[in-house]
């Protein structure tokens, strides 16, 4: 009887395999989504192009700094997005993006074994080949944390295009099949709109076959080049300038006038990641062969080091020796040259170098031979390709693959729900006054939840936030990185830790944040509408909470009943005489809280003051969110002088999550790393 049987039945195994694969790659992907562990970059960002276009407005998509722009303004070429656009028409979600991504990654399962049979016979070893695909590490980053990338997208069509090579027998006949021909060139042509430099990939490509069959090697050379070219060296030039408009921009609406610019606001976006060889194309390549030295210190660095030997070690280095990976060197060169640290097996930028890998890993299958009797070199191309297989669970499981890991993850996370579950402690007593050590609030999934619907509730036109919400704020016109648009977007959904638009500009991101956050309160243009965990939302409209500096003189029993609390790099004085909290609040900001503060010692640069209620009955069912007045008022306690007084009136907000009752209220104040917080008193949550 032969192993795994007839042919058909060799495909239904294959089949369930991919299956049963895709669906739980899948899942975790999801559950990444469902996390917010995508943001605006990049599958907010590939969301919004496809729903852009779906509507008319081609490959349009919000760059860092606020401004729409056609794709090539951000230095990418990579209209294969275009695709789905009527799939949009009828259901935009951006999972969709993923999912179709997944089901080409995982049908490359099917050339690969195809390939395996069709150069060895054996399928046992072509099955251990499929295994070893699917769990290679990179696999599995791709599929769970990359989202969705172009490139990603359409580097399993490699796979395909080199089977259709070996099934139609391009090298061998003198004529080929019209069918075959116009199946290569469809996978040419998606490959080349994937991004900008498949060109030069497909141009290597071209030149690993010109011994084969010369005219399809010289057909598909100058299609690829004339594009690589035309896509890097004209379509990504030309459209500079609306990079360089959005910054000007930003800087412009923002009054950031000492914001640097240099790096970013050049021909390629990119380019200054590979600044240290000179500052254009021409000086690169001279001092690439001058000065070797250059190139040597950044490619050899351990992070590099360790992610080459995550990339080929799981195949056990030997495809170093069938150097189709060869055909993958121009991706392979972006990451290795870079000075940035973009070279990691979970980084989508590997996407060919998979493709090419494994290809590299059959034909040196196929030409495995130690002896001369087939029967031998059959066994060995069997244990060989087995141990392979274990030494790609190594990796895997050195490298955190997370399609190994995650049964590990849940089994862990169940046993530690159980065994660390919830424990009431009721009803604790606090005096006012009373001081306790606390956390800078963090956002869970129920807030972030929250403020996913409240964007799909308002539906804004111009939206700005942050960026772990932008893959489920993508759809729309404009989605924006928070502090950009906050000029005029129709909601802001404001996170001061948040630093990602203005890292480029080599700026403090806490003090623009909180500028960015002054100027728009202040403006008088938008009023309050929730806040959780460390973001607060903002719409157009009036506001009604306020934070103002009060003459001593009166308050004159401020000194008397003052108490002083903080941290060792913050300190401050808050009345007990002049604490106001009203004894019934409603969810929806009926009933306020009153307090008398002053700074006497560290400053708030990198600090923020918070509020935390507390379930009197069950300390667990805690709401924390951040004080958004001290970072946004002319008169709040981040811009007052040492002793001034600062009178603070806060609405608090409290979502149904929580239940009606008794809440003990603390006023607190740290950083990230250390923080405090006071008790001023206690109110009764009530439904409205």
């Amino acid at each position: 009887m032969k192993p795994f049987g007839g042919k058909f039945f060799q495909y239904i195994v294959l089949t369930i395999i991919g299956v049963v694969f895709l669906i739980y790659a899948f899942t975790l992907a999801y559950k990444r989504y469902v996390n917010f562990e995508y943001g605006k970059f990049d599958l907010g960002n590939m969301s919004q192009m496809v729903w852009n276009t779906s509507r008319g407005r081609f490959m349009e998509v919000t760059d860092q700094f606020g401004t729409n722009m056609p794709r090539w303004g951000m230095s990418h070429v990579d209209p294969i997005l275009a695709v789905f656009a009527p799939i949009y028409l009828f259901y935009d979600n951006p999972m969709i993006l993923v999912f179709v991504q997944h089901v080409v990654i995982i049908s490359a399962i099917f050339p690969i074994y195809l390939l395996c049979i069709k150069r060895f016979k054996n399928k046992i070893v072509s099955f251990s080949v499929v295994l070893t695909y699917l769990m290679y590490p990179a696999i599995g980053f791709t599929l769970v944390w990359t989202g969705y990338h172009g490139i990603s997208f359409v580097a399993p069509f490699f796979i395909w295009l080199v089977w259709i090579l070996e099934k139609n027998d391009f090298f061998g006949k003198k004529t080929t099949s019209q069918k075959g021909l116009i199946i290569y060139w469809i996978l040419i042509i998606l490959m080349l709109l994937g991004k900008e430099e498949v060109g030069a990939i497909l141009s290597v490509y071209a030149l690993f076959i010109y011994s084969k069959n010369k005219k399809l090697a010289i057909q598909t050379f100058l299609i690829s080049f004339i594009w690589f070219a035309f896509a890097f060296f004209i379509v990504i030039p030309a459209y500079s300038d609306l990079r360089k408009q959005s910054i000007d921009t930003f800087i412009e609406k923002t009054a950031m006038f000492d914001g640097n610019p240099d790096g970013i606001d050049q021909g390629n976006f990119f380019i200054h990641r590979y600044e240290y060889l000179g500052s254009t194309y021409g000086e690169m390549i001279k001092n690439s062969i001058s000065r070797p030295w250059l190139i040597t210190n950044v490619v050899f660095s351990k992070d590099k080091l360790l992610a080459l030997n995550n990339l080929f070690g799981p195949l056990g280095y030997l495809v170093f020796l069938v150097p189709v990976w060869i055909v993958s060197v121009p991706d392979l060169a972006i990451v290795l040259l870079s000075k940035d640290e973009i070279f990691d097996i979970s980084n989508h930028r590997i996407a060919f170098m998979i493709s090419a890998l494994f290809l590299s890993y059959i034909y040196f299958l196929s030409r495995f031979k130690i002896f001369d009797k087939k029967i031998l070199n059959v066994s060995y191309r069997v244990i060989f390709s087995i141990s392979i297989l274990f030494v790609t669970f190594y990796f895997s499981l050195i490298t955190k693959n997370p399609i190994y890991v995650s049964v590990e993850s849940l089994i862990q996370n169940k046993i530690i729900g159980k065994v660390f579950s919830k424990s009431n402690d009721a009803f604790i007593s606090y005096k006012l006054g009373e001081i306790r050590r606390a956390s800078i609030p963090r956002n869970d999934n129920e807030c972030l939840n929250e403020m996913s619907d409240l964007i799909s509730d308002k539906n804004p036109e111009i939206y700005s936030g942050p960026d772990y919400l932008g893959a489920q704020s993508s759809n729309r016109l404009v989605n924006a990185l928070y502090p950009a648009r906050y000029w005029d977007a129709d909601l802001i959904l404001s996170d001061i830790f948040e630093t990602k638009t203005i890292g480029p500009l080599d700026y403090s991101g806490w003090t623009f944040n909180k500028e960015t956050l002054r100027r728009l309160i202040e403006s008088n243009n938008y009023r309050h509408v929730y806040s959780c965990g460390k973001i607060s939302a903002f719409e157009k409209g009036k506001i009604n909470d306020f934070s103002t500096f009060v003459e001593l003189a009166s308050y004159k029993d401020f000194d008397r009943s003052k108490v002083e609390f903080g941290t060792d790099r913050i300190k401050l004085n808050l009345s007990t005489e002049y604490i106001k909290v009203s004894e019934k609040i409603s969810r929806h900001g009926a009933g306020y809280i009153r307090i008398l503060l002053q700074k006497v010692g560290g400053n708030f640069l990198d600090k923020a003051t918070f509020w935390t209620f507390e379930n009197v009955e069950d300390k667990n069912e805690k709401f924390v969110v951040i004080d958004y007045l001290s970072n946004g008022f002319m008169g709040s306690l981040d811009r007052s002088d040492y002793g001034q007084l600062v009178l603070e009136t806060y609405y608090p907000i409290i979502p149904e999550r929580f239940s009606a009752g008794k809440y003990n209220v603390f006023f607190g104040v740290g950083d990230l790393l250390n923080a405090k917080e006071i008790f001023i008193g206690q109110t009764e949550l009530v439904n409205d």
